[in-house]
């Protein structure tokens, strides 16, 4: 076969076997009984069009069995006339299956089905029979009727959007569903009016507990961009028309004095009966329809494992409830970065390690929002602006570390004396002795370890955000929790200092004797570390007159931390001298110089070994991390074994 349009009466109990590079191929399948199959070399320069005498509701499967076959099975409702045909080709482009109802099926990459149909059926015929038709074919079905656009989902966690320029009926059909709803923008829109966007329905025909999403952001976000003067929001109050429900996006011009015109309304057809299955987005925070029919925010619950929270302003609306399964106990408020509110019950010292929590608002004083939250506890609950006046006057960060510092200092000090006197068992291993060591050096220095400490907590909510991966949001929802929140919660993995306070402040929980690092020793070992190097840079920069004011130490404690962490101590200089290297890639004399430094610094830092000292011996006068390094430095000198 050579020419470039052709027809093929295809019949039942034969075979096709078309090789054609190029042409545009018409397959006719009428009404008959039986099987028959084609195979196809379709390819770029072809077509291939199956025109099928059935209609959508007489298929009753379509198997996609791989990636190079599909194969439909009719049933008609005509007894003995069952028909069934399978389909081969190498590449699915530019083949069309077309039913005799105007239907046309395609197969997308991910071997979904879908059908597009324009129909003259009323849209209570189409939404009466269609559904079953899709979840029994397991595809997706777009109608056309007129203006109005109808889609229908099937038993999946499917997308499903509105036509911007037709009102449209979107039905999902069970499963997780998004209703992600669009406008067109910019000239397309009618009239370059802001208040001529088509109806939206919303069908609910699942008898399951599913929850789906209706997503309003685009909608927002294209209306603002064409007009900037406009200021466009989700009204509070769910309107009631009968048993459906309205959900209404107003806008204001904010350089006139109007009140609130409506732009938008979403219909929830017979919603009264299913709202409280659906959660709606207009920013970043899902809200719930509440049985007073008012939007109100989704709860933000955070897992036991999480002890820091920070809480940014996208990530709550008005009247947010944030959840924590872990006590609040005697907390205090804490004011930070001169705007941000600090919730801790670090002070407390009747709180256990696993109860630990801070919670911080980003920007508190100057975000209205923020000061109608409420946190609720295991033990109790806050609603925040019945606190107003303890917030208000809530002290400085730095006022609470100078404060404490003094009773840290004695209550460190005095726990290291009695955690470092004469051992009964003098045949304990090796490693034990130096975990001791280890508690003394990471220890004995409160004013430097506890300014550090302080310090990071302050400055840290910014550069956490930072270093957290953005993570696109995700529609998932489960009985009723909130998947959408980003960068809400940083994991205690990293080790922010804060908390670590109480096991200090409570003696009743001294830093254990012997086992692996603890948290609270690994932050101490690097933050003394990190003193160590950050006068090391500094004396580098005087003498090589290279500014190092705007270095990351950010990433080097990153580095360090992970080091101590894992033990892996005798990567540590070289550690320190990479990333130096990489800030200042191009400047030799400066790597020269620091090379020297590091150099002189783990030199100085030389300890005798522990086998030199006998384990009775208390040495009262403090020392640093590195004062309790073994450094063997080998002939070439660039390399650096250290060991505890």
């Amino acid at each position: 076969m050579s020419s470039t349009d052709i027809q093929v009466m295809v019949r039942p109990y034969t075979e096709v076997d078309n090789t054609a590079l190029k042409g545009n191929f018409s397959y006719i399948l009428p009404f008959q009984k039986g099987s028959t199959s084609v195979k196809l070399l379709a390819n770029l320069e072809s077509n291939h069009r199956f025109i099928f005498g059935y209609v959508l509701a007489d298929i009753q499967s379509v198997d996609i069995e791989d990636q190079n076959s599909i194969k439909f099975n009719f049933f008609p409702k005509v007894a003995n006339s069952n028909f069934n045909i399978t389909i081969s080709y190498n590449m699915m482009n530019n083949i069309i299956y077309q039913l005799k109802d105007s239907a046309e099926i395609k197969v997308g990459k991910e071997r979904n089905l879908y059908a597009i149909q324009n129909t003259n059926k009323t849209i209570d015929e189409i939404i009466e029979s269609y559904p079953a038709i899709a979840n029994k074919l397991n595809m997706t079905i777009a109608v056309q009727f007129g203006n109005q656009s109808i889609l229908i989902g099937h038993r999946k966690c499917e997308v499903i959007q509105n036509n911007p320029i037709h009102n449209s009926h979107l039905i999902g059909n069970g499963g997780e569903n998004i209703y992600v709803i669009t406008i067109a923008s910019g000239e397309q829109r009618y009239d370059h009016s802001i208040f001529s966007i088509p109806e939206v329905n919303i069908y609910n025909l699942d008898k399951g507990s599913s929850i789906d999403t209706l997503d309003l952001r685009n909608v927002i976000k294209i209306i603002q961009q064409d007009d900037l003067k406009v200021h466009i929001g989700l009204s509070r109050r769910i309107s009631q028309d009968g048993n459906d429900l309205l959900v209404k996006l107003e806008a204001e011009n904010m350089e006139q004095n109007f009140s609130a015109v409506e732009v938008l309304t979403i219909r929830l057809k017979d919603g009264l009966n299913w709202y409280q299955k659906l959660h709606i987005i207009s920013n970043s925070v899902p809200m719930k329809i509440s049985s007073e029919l008012e939007l109100k925010p989704q709860p933000l619950i955070f897992k036991k494992d999480k002890e820091i929270i920070v809480v940014m302003g996208q990530d709550v609306e008005k009247g947010t409830e944030l959840v924590t399964p872990r006590k609040g106990g005697n907390y205090t408020f804490v004011r930070s970065n001169s705007n941000d509110l600090m919730i801790t019950n670090a002070f407390d010292s009747t709180i256990t390690r696993d109860d630990l929590c801070s919670i911080t608002l980003n920007k508190f004083y100057t975000t209205p929002k923020m000061k109608t939250l409420s946190i609720k506890f295991a033990d109790k609950e806050i609603v925040l602006k019945d606190y107003d006046k303890e917030i208000s006057t809530a002290r400085d960060v730095d006022v609470v570390r100078k404060e404490y510092e003094d009773q840290v200092y004695n209550d460190v000090f005095t726990e290291v004396m009695l955690s470092d006197q004469p051992h009964r068992h003098r045949h304990e291993h090796s490693r034990q002795h130096i975990r001791n060591r280890r508690m003394v050096s990471s220890s004995t220095r409160p004013s430097s370890w506890i300014n550090d400490l302080f310090g990071w907590v302050k400055n840290s909510i910014g550069r956490f955000r930072i270093a957290l991966p953005e993570i696109s949001a995700n529609y998932s929802n489960t009985a009723g929790t909130s998947q959408f929140s980003s960068k809400v919660c940083i994991s205690n993995n990293i080790g922010l200092g804060f908390f670590l306070l109480q096991s200090f402040l409570d003696k009743k929980y001294p830093l254990p004797k012997f086992c692996s690092a603890t948290h609270e020793e690994v932050l101490a070992d690097t933050l003394n570390i990190m003193e160590e190097f950050k006068k090391t840079l500094k004396k580098t920069a005087k003498q090589s007159g290279v500014s190092v004011k705007g270095f990351d130490f950010f990433k080097v404690y990153s580095d360090i931390e992970g080091h101590v962490r894992n033990e892996r101590y005798s990567k540590m200089p070289s550690t320190l001298y990479s990333v130096v290297e990489e800030a200042y890639p191009k400047n030799e004399k400066f790597l020269s110089i620091f090379k020297g430094n590091i150099e002189k610094m783990f030199d100085e830092q030389q300890i005798v070994n522990s086998k030199s000292q006998p384990h009775d011996i208390v040495d009262n006068k403090p020392r640093s991390y590195l004062n309790n390094t073994t450094v063997d430095k080998q002939l070439q000198g660039s390399y650096y074994a250290i060991s505890f």
